[in-house]
């Protein structure tokens, strides 16, 4: 590939060099997207393979409207990651990133300032051995990245934006999450299909202010759900990854990085029997507000949370004792009675579920 450099910086982000940058939050966002629509990491990508990418994506963009309520023309001009006064949103809009990406398909890729918006693991100055930093060392002119790469990454955000949380879980503060899922062998599991469920479910505990053995919980029931018998595979591992960004004022921060292995407790959750009321019963997590409003939802928070906790000690030790006294709440009359008239005939499916635990 031949590159245009519009930047004076000596770093440059790239597909021939990501993979010395594999810690980076945009390296993140760019691995969430060729995994999703090539199943390749980002670092085993050649040119040919953007067009598939391109391709994948533009089937992609329907769900993506269903899921955040937009309409299409919304969507291209959606921004996916949380701007800096110093950033260009032309530079960040989906559409742009549609854009570029054509274009280096067509073998136009430039290299450019590293957007503030993506660099959030760097200090305004990137000092190099100098005990006084200098104009030179401002992170703009000592990072650059290729267009191709960006592209990737602002189409890897939309795709693995689970929440935006107004205020933030603590206050203070929007929280914007983002949410992916890898696994063993991607090419036999529908990974939008993965990636959606994962997304859905953080969405749900995360606005209901739960706790993250529920989200471990939930994961690995999704994971089951899509990944099935290839989870008994010696080497399959799975992983749950998740990048949680701040905004207060004009001030962006990285607040997390995560990533989880989830193989042997999706492995449990599957021997248990009971991934699918699982992920039916979180997709009902009530929010706060509508914990507030309802007793009938307080209960069904406290149930979720209670069978979550339960099952992570079963996996953990191997005790059935917690998960038999959560159960053991299904026999209530007034319990069920709540849940039916919260969930409706879906309760009835999940109740007989979890009742079918097997251990």
């Amino acid at each position: 590939m031949s590159y245009k450099t519009t930047t004076k910086a000596k770093n440059v982000i790239s597909l021939n060099t990501i993979k010395n940058y594999h810690h980076y939050i945009i390296t993140w966002f760019a691995n969430a997207a060729t995994i999703t629509f090539v199943n390749m990491p980002v670092y085993q990508m050649e040119k040919e393979h953007l067009h598939a990418i391109l391709q994948g994506f533009e089937g992609y963009i329907d769900e993506l409207c269903s899921y955040q309520k937009r309409s299409r023309d919304d969507i291209l001009e959606w921004t996916p990651i949380p701007l800096t006064p110093n950033d260009k949103r032309e530079l960040l809009r989906l559409g742009s990133a549609i854009n570029v990406l054509y274009d280096a398909t067509k073998g136009k890729i430039e290299t450019l300032p590293l957007p503030p918006a993506l660099s959030l693991e760097f200090a305004e100055y990137v000092r190099t051995l100098l005990p006084q930093a200098r104009s030179s060392e401002l992170k703009r002119d000592v990072v650059g990245i290729s267009t191709d790469v960006l592209a990737l990454a602002i189409i890897g955000a939309a795709i693995t934006h689970s929440y935006t949380i107004v205020g933030g879980r603590e206050g203070g503060r929007d929280e914007h999450g983002y949410v992916f899922v890898d696994v063993y062998h991607p090419g036999v599991v529908d990974m939008p299909k993965l990636l959606g469920m994962s997304k859905g479910l953080v969405r749900r505990i995360m606005r209901g202010d739960g706790n993250s053995i529920s989200i471990y919980i939930a994961i690995a029931s999704a994971i089951v759900l899509n990944v099935g018998r290839h989870l008994k595979e010696v080497e399959g591992r799975s992983w749950y990854s998740s990048v949680r960004i701040t905004r207060s004022g004009n001030k962006t921060m990285l607040k997390a990085l995560e990533v989880v292995d989830l193989t042997s407790l999706a492995r449990s959750i599957m021997e248990l029997g009971i991934a699918s009321s699982i992920y039916n019963l979180v997709m009902r997590y009530p929010s706060t507000d509508e914990v507030k409003r309802d007793r009938r939802l307080r209960s069904l928070r406290s149930f979720i949370e209670s069978l979550a906790r339960a099952i992570m000690i079963y996996h953990s030790t191997g005790n059935v004792e917690e998960l038999y006294k959560v159960l053991r709440l299904l026999t209530s009359d007034k319990f069920d009675s709540d849940m039916s008239s919260c969930l409706g005939e879906t309760w009835r499916g999940i109740k007989e579920g979890l009742l079918s635990l097997r251990v």
